[in-house]
This record gives structure tokens, C-alpha cells and sequence, in this order.
């Protein structure tokens, strides 16, 4: 689901399970509580980059709003593609092998290799005694000329992903970078898997959407009116400036009903109406073919 701030209240923690923070720059007083009663509850967070670090007049403070929620304190701005601001590099993230019990999960996945994708914009922290480093930032490396494609630093071991169990029973899950930015820039598949994997170890409950469907179909599920709408954009025909729609063939979508209250699924295109079954607490149908954009309305 996307919510507004406006909309979020501390006591959804009965509703959901996790709550994502996507750069959330600039937040309150008041919606920072908001966000610490909903963990105290038994919500898990997860959160990225910049959140919390700005006021409402866009000065930025001295430190997080919420770093004793992220178990991390602000130190500095920085880039891992960076040696200097004249000299363009290289970096990975490198898996932590320290607490796997507790936080393998994080790094689901990921076996064979101790090494992921880095990339772009991330925040120098100090991390809590509370809290781990799940990742963390290797040693730099000169792209060109390509001689010099080794390591030219011991490596920052910045922390790249934070992450602790909180009192109240879920989990606080905080990205020094921006894995969703960075996705979206370089479609490298380690920051969308990073950000799956965190949302899985968070949640307790049945999925509220699940999809059948290519990587590059994207879809968000909305609540309105007492119906659930799934938005689907497909983006199999290239980047962001597209000269031709691939579409894609029979997606399958299940929505959670546990109850079985919806009997009915509308595609809002065309007013076509699409068969709906249902199997094991969720109303699931099928497209036939989405070229590119369609919303489907379960009622």
C-alpha cells in the first residue's frame, strides 16, 4: 500500500506489518513519534538514506530525527563511486559474516558470493552498539585507465545496510544508500533483491499482493472505498523513454481475501471483465496481455 504521513498513525501496527521509508527526507516532530509508536507496537521499519535528516524549512539537522529508532547516527554525505571528486570508481558491498543467525535473511539470495553492486549516494554513519552493520561498503577501485582496476583504498567499511531487532517485537532495517534509486539508474537486480529481502524478513503476515508476472512489470496495490485496485506498468519496451511496447502475456495477480469478499475484478481500461477464483485466502486472476499501462479493481 502507499500512505501519506497524513494518513499514517502509530496503531496501524495492527494492520501492517512493516513500513517502508523511502527517503523520507523531511520529516516532524509528531510523524517522527508516529513512526517510533508504530515500531513500539510491533511494527517492523525499514528506511533509506536521508530520512528523517531534514526539518520542514529544509535545514538539515545535526543528526537523524529517528537514530535512536535506525540504531545509526550521521556523520557525513559521501558517493562510493568516488575517490575524489575528479576521479570516477568503482565499489561493492560486501555481505557481513557476523550474526547470520539473526540476519541471514537480509542477505537471501546471495550465496556463492560475498560481493554486491554499489552504487551512487550514501551517509557515513556510527552505528549503535545496538545494532549491526549487514553490509557494509569495500575498498574503492579506478575505472579507467584500466590498469589501475584494483583496489586503491583498504575500503571504507561504511555501513551500508543497519540493522537491529526493536523491543517491541519487529525489526528496524535502515539503508545508508538509496537501493531504490540506485535500481532504477543501473537495473542491477542486487539492489531490488536487497530491498525484497528486507521486506520479507520484516513481515509476519500473508502478502497483500502476489505476482506472477516478468520483472519488468511493475505493480502497487491500493485501498479505495472499500476496493483493492492493483496498478500495473509495463516497462519490458526499455528505460524511461520507450519507442516501442513489448507486451506481456497472461500475469498472474493474487489479491489477500481471506474472507472471500470479492467476487468481481474489472479491468478500468476497457470495462472488461476478468475471471476471478479463489485459492487459499486469495481472489486471483489473470490478464491476458498488458501493453503498457492497466489498473484492475477487485469488488
Amino acid at each position: 500500500y502507499i500512505l501519506s504521513v497524513r494518513q499514517f498513525r502509530s496503531d496501524m501496527a495492527q494492520q501492517y506489518d512493516v513500513i517502508l521509508l523511502a527517503n523520507m527526507a523531511v520529516l516532524t516532530d509528531e510523524q517522527a513519534e508516529q513512526i517510533r509508536g508504530f515500531a513500539d507496537l510491533g511494527g517492523s521499519v525499514i528506511a533509506t538514506y536521508e530520512t528523517s535528516l531534514y526539518r520542514s524549512d529544509a535545514s538539515i539537522r545535526d543528526n537523524f530525527l529517528l537514530h535512536d529508532l535506525f540504531g545509526a547516527d550521521y556523520l557525513a554525505h559521501d558517493r562510493v563511486d568516488r575517490l575524489d571528486p575528479q576521479v570516477t570508481a568503482m565499489a561493492y558491498q560486501e555481505l557481513d559474516t557476523a550474526n547470520q543467525d539473526i540476519f541471514a535473511p537480509l542477505n537471501a539470495h546471495f550465496e556463492g558470493t560475498s560481493l554486491l553492486s554499489a552504487y551512487g549516494r550514501y551517509l557515513r554513519t556510527k552505528v549503535h552498539i545496538n545494532s549491526c552493520k549487514a553490509l557494509t561498503y569495500g575498498p574503492a577501485m579506478q575505472v579507467f585507465p584500466e590498469g589501475f582496476a584494483y583496489p586503491l583504498s583498504e575500503g571504507r567499511h561504511d555501513a551500508s545496510i543497519v540493522a537491529r531487532k526493536h523491543p517491541g517485537g519487529g525489526s528496524i532495517i535502515y539503508f545508508t544508500g538509496e537501493p531504490d534509486r540506485a535500481y532504477w539508474l543501473t537495473r542491477a537486480l542486487d539492489f531490488r533483491q536487497q530491498l525484497l529481502n528486507a521486506i520479507a524478513f520484516c513481515e509476519h503476515r500473508s502478502r497483500p499482493l502476489l505476482m506472477d508476472a516478468p520483472k519488468t512489470v511493475l505493480a502497487t496495490l491500493r485501498e479505495k472505498d472499500g476496493h483493492h485496485m492493483v496498478h500495473l506498468i509495463n516497462s519490458t519496451g526499455g528505460d524511461r523513454y520507450f519507442d516501442t511496447f513489448i507486451p506481456v502475456f497472461s500475469i498472474n495477480m493474487q489479491v489477500f481475501d481471506p474472507d472471500a469478499v470479492y467476487f468481481k475484478a474489472t479491468c478500468l481500461s476497457d470495462g472488461r471483465k476478468l475471471e476471478l477464483t479463489h485459492n487459499n485466502g486469495y481472489a486471483q486472476v489473470t490478464l491476458d496481455k498488458l501493453t503498457d499501462y492497466e489498473v484492475i479493481r477487485f469488488e
